[in-house]
């Protein structure tokens, strides 16, 4: 029977999930506090049990990027909500971890924003808003920005069904438009990203060491199991690749369907890792032995020769 296992509760994530579905109106706070599997934990625990672990416990703290990504992705997607809760202090470096936690601990509600960077953000608004694609993403009439999306998966453990609660929460979702001249309508979800290279190759080693492919999967499912959309395809999943750095550079990408398929292959490992620290709290290290590595294909120099 599905639920015959439970997990153990984790501490910081205090709320039942809810049913399954589309939540339209959700707060992020309420969408952070509740017990359900999402695509920063999965990441964790695909890089093993143990990462996990930390992840759940709250131990590891936000950087720099994650925070100043947090607050782009609120004054692009929602923007009234930014501009009540912004506090800029120029106080705050780059590098003042300590003193952004400190203003952050004042002022608890608000959206901190460091020395320079409502201007960057400004300035990435003003380059989507000169990107012919971008603009038609972030523009089109139908689209919904922060969707949360509630969804089970369930696994069979010992002979018995695990259900397990599983969300996430959308960029922006376009229920229907046309990629490309000539192609019929399509629905897709659309990813702000920050990035330092928005160049096509730098960003495709971002999207592989990133596991961005693996996020959208992970995204995908739960849009396909609320009944957002049919199925993957190459436009099914859009980036907006935004550089940090001046003249910030804006660039898209949708993500192609192998590597959607590809990215739902990753996800099984950590799904499987999560249920084990979930139900017994197996947390194992990376791995034990000995593991000899090479570099990959694409830092292989085919004219360097052996002896020289």
């Amino acid at each position: 029977m599905i639920n015959e296992i439970s997990f153990e509760a984790v501490a910081r994530m205090t709320e039942l999930c809810p049913p399954a579905g589309v939540y339209k109106d959700m707060p992020a706070a309420q969408y952070h506090a509740i017990d359900a599997l999402n695509n920063s934990t999965l990441a964790e625990f695909c890089k093993s049990g143990m990462h996990g672990r930390e992840y759940l416990r709250g131990i590891t703290k936000p950087s720099a990027a994650m925070l100043f990504g947090s607050a782009f992705h609120s004054a692009l997607l929602e923007p009234n909500d930014f501009a009540m809760r912004m506090h800029i202090d120029e106080t705050i470096g780059p590098a003042a971890e300590v003193r952004h936690a400190n203003v952050q601990a004042e002022y608890p509600d608000a959206i901190i924003l460091r020395n320079g960077w409502i201007e960057i953000i400004e300035q990435i608004a003003s380059n989507i808003g000169e990107h012919t694609a971008a603009t038609h993403l972030m523009q089109e009439v139908d689209g919904k920005n922060e969707l949360t999306m509630i969804w089970t998966i369930d696994r069979v453990i010992d002979g018995k069904t695990v259900s397990v609660p599983c969300k996430a929460r959308a960029d922006r979702f376009i229920p229907a438009f046309v990629p490309i001249a000539g192609m019929g309508e399509v629905s897709c979800l659309v990813d702000l990203k920050t990035t330092r290279d928005a160049s096509p190759h730098a960003f495709e080693h971002s999207i592989a060491s990133l596991g961005y492919h693996r996020q959208a999967a992970w995204y995908l499912t739960g849009a396909i199991a609320c009944g957002l959309m049919d199925d993957f395809h190459d436009f099914s999943y859009i980036i907006i690749a935004c550089e940090k750095s001046s003249p910030n550079i804006v660039a898209t990408y949708p993500i192609a369907a192998a590597a959607l398929q590809q990215g739902m292959g990753e996800l099984k490992s950590g799904l499987a890792a999560y249920i084990k620290y979930r139900l017994h709290g197996h947390a194992p290290m990376p791995s034990d032995v000995l593991m000899p590595l090479a570099i990959p294909n694409w830092a292989m120099n085919p004219h360097n020769e052996v002896g020289e």
